[in-house]
């Protein structure tokens, strides 16, 4: 009995919407399970063949020697690595460059 007070609202029994499939609940599981599976998996896979990730094993150490490059200017004139001895060079070597 409710107390004259307070509303109270019922839902009818015959509600429009019908239960789910016998089944249904099982194949929205395994629906998400694999979506998420492939969600992990596409992201494992960009981070190991991403550039950063490939590089970061190919770091020289700091002071280690390196082989004699020389290469062209944008003078003209051919730089060598042995003209910088004992001074700090940053080498960058760019793949798309041809």
């Amino acid at each position: 009995m409710v107390p004259q007070d307070q509303t109270c609202f019922l839902m009818p029994q015959d509600s429009s919407v019908p239960p789910l499939p016998r089944g249904a609940f099982h194949w929205l599981l395994l629906t998400g399970a694999a979506v998420l599976l492939t969600v992990v998996g596409v992201f494992i896979w960009i981070q190991r063949t991403s550039p950063a990730s490939t590089t970061s094993a190919r770091v020289i150490a700091d002071g280690t020697t390196v082989p004699a490059i020389a290469q062209p200017s944008t003078t003209g004139q051919a730089l060598s690595l042995s003209q910088f001895t004992g001074k700090k060079v940053v080498v960058y070597f760019y793949e798309g460059a041809g």
